[in-house]
């Protein structure tokens, strides 16, 4: 029997006895290492070696040599699933590239892997690996969809390439991965940005679709873009202003229009955005802005202004408003014997980040061919307050016209009642003077006539139910006032310092142009906060930026078209007689 160590070595030439201990070790040694080519098991503790060689698992239907390119997804052992095994070793499923590096991580075989298999792979660091060379002067490499044997070279990526074989097509290359944030130039194929499309994009930002990038050729010493290259969507998340982002943001998704910076064949610098994976411009956004005011501008002060963009067939005016203000002085360039700039004149506006505000940088009159198109009758959002002072002129020349025609036409159809009882009340009005002149009880004899009307007057009331009323209906008297009115209560939400609100524009047509005003505003936090209509819209005001948007209720109220310049008007007894007819009729006895 067999005694001391049983691993003991043999000298060469002595007798062999293998005892059972030293069989059965060799046995576990051997199993262990089969089981290791297969899983990610390891003894409990064990520290990374190496953190740049992971463990991954083949889920692709094909056997893969060694270094073979799989992309990476989920890890095989997930915390909840084993958090000792999952601490212990870094392990992640592999699949064949179906997509751009953009949005996949991936690595590089160590081990030759059998579809399913488990083995070393490359995440990080420097390994030997074939290349699709495309061009000689690419000096990085990325995966290829649908391809796993081999990367594609590219003038821009996150595998730098260190050496490669000469000549082009598929080249043995070492390559360092993880090297260094992506970035690149594109050419832009139009000057018409898309907006992004939910649920898988950025709703509303701008995209440019078809972009190529831009290589740059040695052996010319000249940047053009590659046609071989595939195409990219570039997005442009900065190119809208502050103060108007979402103004301007609207304006793009509703009518395909917006100042941009960059257009048809410019050249971009991107970055890649590993968050969004997605390349995105690193310019900013368009501060200059053409406009036309919309209401007078005094010195040194704001105006109201509409924003002009080129739409081919010159600058016209987009639903769009903005506040501009005057930094300079401009009445001094303008006119010296004029107190403002007048409406309608058209100028461009720099956005300066120190003042946060668009300020002018210069100003005139439009030119002929482009005030035909800022006309009310070929734009649709031109404001009243724009159309009242482009024509103010025609407007006194036409008032007396137009209110004789509508005393001809609209007064006869709409007041003709009205008509007849004011010559009713002249005929009536003389007859009661005179009687009142010879016994002057003219009023006491009425109304000792018709009991039905007391001595006091009667209100008007909606009337509406009321479960907590013993008859089960109550009485809200209206509202009386010395002109008739309508009035519009509605909630909105600021988030600058300054924000522009269109006015309903239903609620405008049943008013008066030129009477709606705020009459109500009521912020939800304790800020100062005021408010003007302007045009047809509200400029509302707060004395500081919020930290937060805020909702504001806003009242407005305006004179009922057609009922302006009327107030407190006169009527005759025969008249107020009638009227209380009317109202007491719900009231039978």
């Amino acid at each position: 029997m067999t005694t001391g160590d049983p691993l003991k070595k043999v000298q060469r030439g002595g007798r062999l006895e293998i005892p059972a201990e030293a069989y059965n070790a060799f046995i576990d040694a051997a199993r262990q290492q089969r089981a290791s080519q297969h899983d990610v098991l390891r003894e409990a503790g064990a520290e990374f070696r190496q953190t740049g060689i992971i463990k991954v698992r083949n889920t692709s239907s094909d056997d893969l040599a060694r270094f073979a390119v799989l992309a990476l997804t989920e890890p095989i052992v997930t915390a909840s699933d084993n958090l000792q095994q999952f601490k212990n070793q870094v392990n992640l499923e592999g699949s064949k590239p179906t997509a751009e590096a953009k949005s996949q991580r991936w690595c590089v075989l160590v081990d030759p892997l059998r579809s399913g298999a488990i083995g070393r792979a490359v995440v990080s660091g420097v390994t030997p690996v074939q290349v699709n060379v495309i061009r000689e002067s690419d000096q990085f490499a990325e995966i290829a969809p649908g391809e796993s044997s081999a990367l594609r070279s590219v003038p821009y990526g996150t595998a730098r390439i260190l050496w490669k074989e000469p000549g082009t097509g598929l080249r043995w290359a070492v390559v360092r991965l993880g090297d260094r944030p992506r970035m690149a130039v594109f050419r832009l194929p139009s000057s018409h940005w898309h907006v992004g499309q939910s649920p898988d994009e950025p709703v509303g930002w701008a995209k440019m679709p078809g972009c190529r990038p831009v290589f740059y050729y040695a052996n010319g010493s000249v940047y053009a873009a590659d046609a071989q290259e595939p195409t990219v969507t570039v997005w442009h998340m900065t190119g809208y202003p502050p103060g108007t982002r979402t103004a301007v943001r609207t304006l793009h998704q509703s009518q395909g229009v917006w100042p941009m910076k960059f257009g048809d064949n410019d050249w971009v610098w991107c970055l890649f955005d590993e968050q969004e994976a997605r390349w995105q411009v690193m310019g900013g956004y368009e501060d200059h802005w053409r406009f036309v005011l919309v209401e007078n501008l005094t010195p040194c002060g704001s105006a109201l202004a509409q924003l002009r963009l080129w739409t081919g067939d010159g600058w016209s005016p987009v639903s769009l408003l903005f506040i501009v203000y005057d930094s300079v002085g401009l009445r001094k360039i303008w006119e010296a014997s004029s107190d403002s700039i007048p409406a309608g004149a058209c100028g461009i506006a720099k956005y300066f980040a120190d003042s946060e505000k668009w300020e002018i940088v210069t100003i005139g009159d439009c030119c002929p061919a482009e005030s035909e198109s800022d006309s009310p009758s070929e734009s649709e959002s031109q404001s009243d307050s724009e159309s009242e002072s482009e024509s103010e002129s025609e407007s006194d020349s036409e008032s007396e016209s137009e209110s004789q025609s509508e005393s001809d036409s609209d007064s006869e159809s709409e007041s003709q009642s009205e008509s007849d009882s004011q010559s009713e009340s002249d005929s009536e009005s003389q007859s009661e003077s005179d009687s009142e002149s010879e016994s002057g009880s003219d009023d006491e004899s009425d109304d000792s006539d018709d009991d039905s009307y007391p001595s006091y007057e009667s209100d008007k009331n909606a009337i509406v139910p009321a479960d907590w009323s013993h008859t089960g209906y109550v009485a809200l008297s209206s509202v009386e006032m010395p002109e008739v009115r309508f009035d519009d209560v509605f909630t909105a939400t600021i988030s600058d310092r300054e924000t522009l609100i269109t006015i309903d524009p239903q609620f405008a047509a049943v008013c008066e142009d030129g009477t709606i005003q705020v009459c109500g505003l009521v912020p939800e936090e304790p800020v100062v906060v005021g408010a003007k209509v302007v045009g047809d819209a509200i400029r509302l005001r707060l004395a500081a930026q919020p930290e937060r948007p805020m909702q504001v209720v806003v009242r407005l109220t305006g004179i009922r078209r057609r009922f302006a310049h009327q107030r407190f008007p006169a009527r005759t007894r025969a008249q107020f007689l009638e009227n209380e007819r009317w109202l007491r009729s719900a009231y039978q006895r």
